[in-house]
């Protein structure tokens, strides 16, 4: 062994490195203990949300919410894009009243549908918004003027200030700028881009995982267990959506407060297969349990996607920890498709919400124990070569459920990639093993105590195969 040097009596840090070979579910269980559990959601938000980024009024969410209800299609959340805010549709800080008379009636009128509600916001100020000057008198002036990269729908007169969140005089200011909008009836916030250019100079911290953490709690007090809706690891990013450069910590904090936001993505094919792969590989480098996917994708170029890719996409996010429709003034309800594609789906919606209560129970294991809801292959069996070939097309849905998306045009049926798949295959005729098979996608859905046995059959069946 060698001593310790003195470092010249200067501040330094020791690293530490941590080894568990294979045993994935170990390494996530001690980074949970070591930077915190995923977070674990209020019941509801593992229901089916939908979102899009369209001009929506008042009378247009009465109409959609009633043909959901009257149709028995499930909707949990409804996410209200950025169109809703005055006098910046972009970086306002009111609900237009031209567009929603009586917005405490709306969100009232929601609640009692059965919804919570989330609107998106943009993290900066105008001088010209009604809230300004309180915001800048509680920041006791220190609000920066920013115009360049500060983004808002450039109708209105008035330059922009941003925030340093690390200081609590603009962090309340900030916070406050929200309260109007939560009297009247808002549940939660979607940070839609961190931090355009607001920050957070405080060292050791990045600027999402900070603004994330003080949306966690600040939320808490409408919803029970407040979190963060935004782009997890935004700031791990410069330049916009792209450049990367170093911090001083790693994207470690978001898991304990954030839905990941994932961001704008393009509606096609390759998007959707990447997909599969993208939540339980996030899951496992990070320990982020929540990811949440535009499902349809942003970017379609057109009013519909071909009916084909909205029914696969639609598959897709029925097993996912989130489940939330987006898209870019494109149409994502299943009544806006031919009637093939709208009974597909709604027969998905439907298992989904069936879902929640395993998927429910599955966040709560991830809270518990670090191991995430979306599973690669190679988490449940870390010594077979297959489940790490497999890892990019099927993935597992916890213990119980081996999910194989279609990502590619026409019928297909699956041959799944994993190694002990003929076991698998062997097992749906047990009486304990309950089933769902439609062209081109596959789960296997398995009682409790099925999923107990089915998983002491499969380590019986690698033990023949390991020998």
């Amino acid at each position: 062994m060698t001593a310790r040097t003195n470092h010249g009596g200067e501040p330094y840090q020791d690293g530490y490195l941590f080894a568990y070979g294979q045993d994935y579910k170990r390494a996530l269980s001690d980074l949970a203990t070591l930077t915190g559990p995923p977070k674990l959601l209020p019941r509801w938000a593992y229901g089916l949300w939908y979102s899009k980024y369209y001009d929506y009024h008042e009378a247009d969410y009465k109409t959609m919410l009633a043909k959901f209800r009257s149709e028995g299609v499930p909707l949990d959340v409804l996410v209200t894009d950025t169109d809703i805010k005055s006098p910046d549709t972009w970086d306002g800080w009111e609900i237009d009243p031209a567009k929603f008379p009586n917005p405490q009636e709306f969100f009232d009128w929601s609640a009692s549908m059965g919804l919570h509600n989330t609107l998106n916001i943009h993290p900066s100020v105008l001088s010209s918004d009604p809230q300004f000057a309180q915001a800048m008198a509680t920041a006791k002036g220190k609000l920066t003027k920013q115009n360049a990269n500060c983004y808002t729908d450039t109708s209105h007169a008035g330059d922009c200030y941003v925030f340093d969140w690390s200081d609590p005089d603009q962090l309340a200011a900030y916070l406050n700028l929200h309260q109007g909008m939560e009297s009247q009836g808002v549940d939660f916030w979607w940070l839609d881009w961190c931090c355009e250019p607001s920050q957070s100079s405080a060292a050791g911290v990045t600027p999402d995982a900070w603004i994330n953490q003080q949306y966690a709690h600040n939320t808490s007090k409408n919803i029970g267990r407040g979190f963060a809706f935004s782009r997890a690891f935004g700031s791990l990013q410069a330049g916009g959506y792209s450049g990367q450069q170093g911090l001083p910590t790693g994207p470690w904090a978001d898991k304990r407060t954030t839905v990941h936001f994932t961001g704008d993505t393009t509606s096609s094919w390759d998007t959707l297969k990447f997909e599969v792969g993208y939540t339980p590989g996030e899951a496992a480098s990070t320990g982020l349990s929540a990811t949440s996917h535009d499902i349809g994708g942003f970017n379609a170029n057109q009013s519909n996607l071909p009916d084909d890719l909205y029914v696969r996409w639609a598959q897709l996010g029925a097993f996912q920890p989130i489940f939330r429709f987006h898209g870019n003034h494109s149409n994502r309800l299943p009544w806006e498709y031919g009637d093939a594609a709208r009974a597909a789906v709604e027969k998905f919606l439907n298992l989904r919400e069936n879902l929640v209560p395993y998927t429910y129970s599955l966040a709560a294991e991830a809270n518990r124990t670090g191991v995430p809801i979306v599973r690669p292959t190679y988490l449940e069996y870390p010594g077979q070569p297959d489940a790490y070939a497999a890892a990019g097309g099927e993935y597992f849905y916890g213990p119980s459920v081996l999910v194989a998306p279609t990502t590619t045009r026409g019928h297909h049926r699956h041959h799944l990639g994993l190694g002990a798949a003929g076991s698998v295959d062997r097992l749906l005729h047990r009486r304990h093993v309950h089933r769902a098979v439609h062209s081109g996608h596959q789960q296997h859905l398995v009682d409790d105590a099925g999923a107990r046995q089915v998983r002491r059959d499969l380590a019986a069946e690698n033990r023949k195969r390991d020998q």
